[in-house]
């Protein structure tokens, strides 16, 4: 899965890898859920954390529509109330 992540990197940009993406019949985006779930947990090899790091794998991943959007329904519920 590493060589998967490597030519999905160099491709696309980055390792931020899609949920459901699969490349070459391997549910790539499952695994990257995994490995950030191991990490979390403790439960990553430091060797495995290295070699993924490598790869340019950040940990934290912010999904910044999720954001936009629940900013936005905040900002839309406050004037409705005090606006």
């Amino acid at each position: 899965n590493f060589e998967l992540l490597k030519n999905f990197s160099e491709r696309e940009g980055h390792t931020n890898v899609p949920r459901d993406h699969v490349e070459k019949n391997i549910y790539l985006g499952k695994w990257m859920i995994d490995q950030r779930a191991l990490k979390k947990w403790g439960e990553l090899s430091l060797s495995r954390q290295e070699r993924l790091e490598a790869l340019g794998v950040v940990w934290k991943v912010v999904n910044w529509k999720e954001f936009h959007d629940d900013l936005e329904a905040y900002w839309k519920r406050w004037f409705l109330l005090y606006g």
